[in-house]
């Protein structure tokens, strides 16, 4: 009987440059971070475009690409612009670890290696108009009395310290999926929709997205004084001095006026909702990013009662 065979895909990523020394930078379980520029994927690509007209003829700026063996395919990855395929789940990842989302994932599938007669290829995410202003904060995003200009975009290069950030990352949220009866559930959650933030059309959208990412973290007990209490923990867990404290709570409550002006039917001030959501999907990348690199504040966050006695530890200062 004949063997079934290998099913490989790649996913070229466009303007997140390449900047390590090695070529392909494994993340483990057939699942490989690799540089486009000079590879046989690059070459393909090519003739993908000037064959079948793929990306209207012309070749993309696609420096880097993910690539899946056979054995890290599970049973969603058709829906592959989901937040739970594996493709999804590393675009996550790389955008929390270098805060700027993935602008653009172009996919070619094929079986018998990624032979251009026996592959097929598609876009599962296009550019959004919101993400040229995610990605030009902190430096490049002016805000004044008069609006708010993006003047130029950050380009995120992978280096090696990207690199292992999100190969750490990456294997914390293996490990969360593996146990049966898992209690990681909020952690899951606050990360899939850091994914609907960045994946959003509109800021509006970004900004609620965020809002239920960050209540699944650091949402209280008691439901009373709701966005004091999370701009509180929020505080208490990203900053370590008493004026960084101060500042991350003054954001997290603005940023929540927002929040609750969209939410109970209100309409949010355009410039305050394109200032301060830009700098909470910052806050909010950094945040996820701590948390994936630690295993302890995995579990903390995941098990209801060592998240109980976290908060409370931070609220009676124990």
């Amino acid at each position: 009987m004949a063997q079934k065979a290998q099913l490989e895909t790649v996913a070229l990523l466009h303007l997140l440059e390449w900047n390590a020394d090695d070529l392909v930078f494994d993340l483990g379980g057939g699942v490989s971070l690799r540089r486009t520029v000079g590879s046989d994927v690059e070459r393909l690509y090519d003739h993908l475009c000037e064959t079948r007209m793929v990306d209207n003829g012309e070749a993309l700026w696609c420096p880097t690409h993910i690539h899946l063996a056979d054995q890290a395919h599970d049973d969603l990855w058709l829906d592959w612009a989901g937040p739970y395929s594996v493709i999804s789940r590393v675009c996550n990842t790389i955008t929390l670890c270098t805060a700027v989302p993935v602008r653009r994932a172009r996919l070619i599938v094929g079986r018998e290696g990624l032979q251009a007669d026996r592959t097929q290829s598609f876009v599962i995410y296009e550019q959004s108009p919101v993400v040229e202003f995610l990605a030009a904060y902190p430096d490049s995003l002016d805000v004044s009395a008069k609006g708010i200009t993006a003047r130029g975009e950050r380009f995120p290069a992978l280096d090696l310290e990207h690199l292992q950030a999100i190969r750490t990352c990456w294997q914390s949220q293996q490990a969360m999926l593996a146990p049966e009866g898992s209690s990681t559930h909020r952690v899951e959650n606050a990360l899939a929709f850091y994914f609907y933030a960045w994946r959003a059309y509109y800021m509006e959208q970004v900004c609620l997205n965020l809002a239920v990412g960050l209540e699944s973290l650091f949402a209280p007990v008691s439901q009373q004084e709701l966005s004091h209490q999370i701009a509180f923990n929020m505080s208490r867990f990203c900053a370590e001095s008493a004026g960084e404290r101060r500042s991350t709570y003054r954001a997290a409550k603005r940023f929540y006026s927002l929040r609750s002006s969209i939410v109970h039917g209100g309409r949010a001030r355009q410039h305050d909702l394109f200032a301060q959501t830009p700098e909470m999907f910052h806050r909010c990348s950094g945040i996820l990013k701590r948390v994936l690199q630690d295993s302890a504040l995995v579990e903390s966050f995941g098990d209801e009662k060592k998240r109980r006695m976290v908060l409370d530890g931070w609220l009676f200062g124990d």
